[in-house]
């Protein structure tokens, strides 16, 4: 099996996860189904599978889950999902749960054992990996 990249794990992992927690915290904000897939981009039924667990299975911590209430705040108040997406996205690879996630799922490529794979921080600046 070859290594996986970190922007393959966002999207296989990360982005269903934080569509999985949005979903959520907007059903506890009294959005229906069809108002969720229409802000989020997806289907109902996609929805209904966020919403039930069977979809985006990674559990963030607290951190993170607090960043991704605001971005529902923001998205709900006009935001962009790009936009939210790519900022919660910069900020858990910054946070070093990216590379948790990648070591946990992923084969890593050996450089980032050692600690000379560079991955970019919440503010775009070059970082070596956790």
């Amino acid at each position: 099996m070859k290594g996986i990249m970190p922007e393959e794990m966002e999207v296989w992992y990360i982005l269903p996860a934080i569509r999985r927690e949005c979903a959520k915290i907007m059903v506890q904000r009294g959005l229906s189904q069809r108002e969720i897939a229409k802000k989020l981009f997806i289907t109902e039924a996609a929805v209904s599978h966020y919403i039930k667990g069977k979809r985006g299975d990674i559990e963030f911590p607290e951190s993170i889950q607090k960043e991704i209430n605001q971005s529902v705040t923001q998205l709900l108040q006009n935001g962009t999902i790009i936009q939210e997406f790519e900022n919660l996205c910069r900020k858990i690879r910054a946070s070093g749960f990216l590379c948790i996630i990648h070591k946990k799922y992923g084969i890593t490529p050996k450089e980032c054992e050692k600690g000379e794979i560079i991955c970019l921080n919440e503010n775009g600046n070059a970082t070596v990996c956790h």
